[in-house]
């Protein structure tokens, strides 16, 4: 006798089918979800050892790293034999983020191997941040994986000869714009760091719980959206940072100044530029950046605005070193009050104008009450 074999019929592996299809469109949102939470994590944390590393340095020297330091040029060599004053903080933070043998790299000369000044010495302490080209400087382009979010798509393409290591972190300048990246005066911004000086943490008289060390940014994709870009020659935005403000369609640059953008943020942790590695609690979370100078000026003033690839806000360390999520619905104030400035050498001290985001980047102002904004 022969047994009749019955097998699934077309209709049925149909059937079979489309359910594990509607399966995996009900999973696929939660498992994205769980995957952004655990990146969402790794950059609280990353930001949490950089504070850390700012807190061990500041116990050792007794005041913060500059924003923007260095060395000068010596006898008229140029940018190639000395890095011209423009190096960032993230260099003297290194050797407190076991990263010392990096440090020592910098700071201890060897010969280039290739490039235009293979044979030649490197200059103590780097050449300038953005010497890269042929080669370049190895340091430069040796990417430290605590300066990077897992959430920031933005990359260089490997084949480039012009790569640099990025960072998706930035030191508070405070709320100021005209001048903070390079003036000479004690008091040219009202941030924890600032160009050519070494704070330290009691100048944070408003309270280290209620003052951001740094902030998140976020570095290009390709894409004009407002992470990553700087919009040049907008004029008069240190009068009205709603101006910057203003370019700004859901999450990216209007498409009328996309050729006057640079893909600046967070494009070189080596460079203490603030367009790469400062931040400006003045706009909300996930707002434009924008310089009034004609590109390219990649080194001056501007509104350079805190960013990240995470859905609703970014993280920021205070200065006693706890992390918190800023939403971008965070109070900013009054966006077109002009910002505080120098008036005869002397900042113009008191609260910011620019709400409890402003007020979380003064060390300063007299805003003792704003400890209570952003989650863990």
């Amino acid at each position: 006798m022969r047994k009749c074999q019955r097998g699934f019929t077309l209709v049925e592996l149909l059937v079979v089918i489309a359910i594990i299809g509607v399966l995996v469109g009900l999973l696929l949102p939660a498992v994205q979800q769980a995957r952004e939470a655990a990146r969402r994590m790794s950059c609280s944390s990353n930001i949490r050892q950089i504070g850390l590393a700012v807190l061990n340095y500041e116990s050792t020297y007794k005041m913060l790293p500059t924003g923007i330091g260095g060395t000068e040029d010596i006898g008229g060599r140029g940018s190639d034999w000395s890095n011209m004053n423009r190096i960032s903080g993230f260099i003297s933070l290194l050797p407190f983020m076991e990263e010392t043998p990096l440090y020592n790299l910098i700071w201890n000369t060897y010969e280039y191997t290739e490039g235009r000044h293979a044979g030649l010495p490197t200059p103590s302490g780097g050449p300038c941040p953005w010497d890269t080209i042929d080669g370049g400087f190895i340091p430069w382009r040796t990417q430290v994986s605590t300066f990077r979010c897992p959430s920031d798509p933005g990359r260089v393409a490997a084949q480039a000869t012009w790569a640099v290591a990025r960072t998706n972190y930035g030191f508070n300048l405070g709320d100021t714009i005209e001048g903070s990246h390079w003036d000479w005066s004690t008091n040219a911004n009202r941030g924890m760091f600032q160009a050519r000086y070494n704070r330290r943490l009691a100048d944070a008289t408003d309270g280290l719980s209620n003052t951001i060390l740094l902030a998140e940014v976020g570095t290009s994709d390709g894409e004009r959206r407002v992470q990553g870009w700087v919009v040049n020659g907008i004029a008069n935005i240190q009068n009205n940072p709603q101006l910057c403000r203003n370019l700004q369609e859901n999450n990216y640059v209007l498409p009328a100044f996309h050729g006057q953008m640079g893909d600046w943020r967070g494009g070189r942790w080596t460079d203490g530029a603030t367009a790469f590695t400062g931040v400006n609690p003045i706009l909300p979370p996930n707002s434009p950046s924008c310089s009034p100078f004609g590109y390219p000026n990649d080194w001056d003033w501007g509104v350079y605005s805190a960013s990240s690839y995470h859905p609703g806000g970014v993280h920021v360390v205070l200065g006693d070193v706890a992390t918190k999520f800023i939403t971008e619905t965070i109070d900013t104030g009054n966006l077109s009050a002009p910002a505080p400035n120098f008036e005869q050498q002397n900042l113009i001290f008191g609260r910011s104008p620019y709400g409890a985001w402003g007020a979380m980047g003064t060390r300063n102002g007299g805003e003792v009450d704003v400890g209570a904004y952003g989650r863990e």
